[in-house]
């Protein structure tokens, strides 16, 4: 049986990845809407304007990413920044739109070319990275499943952009390693 090629198991894991986060993302924001029509239905309307009276802070209607949000778009960092260029409010939930489809067209079509050329470099002779690119892939995967559990969501986010920064810092090291290397390499031939 051949083997798998890494230009399509990048692409297509980190795809799987993304969409399972999606898909968590859209059931929680559904789960907490149904919640808090709940709540507000069981709440007297006094007690509400009561607490909206005696708080000093004013309105604010502010939104921050959830961690799902934040989780699915650091999976590709040169995606996010184009996606999150383009459609900045992207992360906004309303009563009656749940997520932006359009910048999920847009991060995942920059994100799959960014893997496939990276699992392209990876396949190039020479290279040992395969098996920094599969551990990348299966801890991803592993971070993904603290996002479903909302009391620890953002350690998973934590611990993706910390798997980002080491995997930065490990191609940073390999590029320094080989340049010393080239550089002893040439001033051998000179001497």
């Amino acid at each position: 049986m051949k083997r798998l090629r890494l230009r399509w198991v990048l692409p297509a894991g980190h795809f799987l990845i993304d969409a399972l986060v999606l898909v968590s993302w859209l059931w929680h924001s559904q789960a907490k809407r149904s919640h808090m029509k709940a709540e507000s239905i069981s709440t007297p309307v006094a007690r509400q304007v009561l607490l909206l009276q005696e708080s000093g802070r004013g309105w604010n209607f502010r939104q921050t990413p959830s961690p799902e949000f934040v989780f699915l778009s650091c999976g590709n960092m040169p995606a996010m920044l184009v996606s999150l260029t383009t459609r900045p409010k992207a992360y906004i939930q309303t009563r009656t739109v749940s997520w932006d489809p359009w910048w999920f067209l847009i991060h995942e079509s920059i994100a799959l070319s960014v893997w496939f050329l990276i699992g392209m470099y990876t396949e190039a002779p020479g290279r040992q990275f395969v098996r920094v690119m599969l551990w990348f892939i299966a801890l991803r995967a592993g971070f993904a499943v603290f996002i479903t559990i909302e009391g620890i969501a953002r350690f998973g986010v934590v611990m993706e952009l910390l798997l980002w920064l080491g995997l930065v810092l490990y191609f940073c090291a390999q590029a320094f390693v080989a340049t010393f290397r080239a550089l002893c390499r040439q001033y051998q031939r000179i001497r």
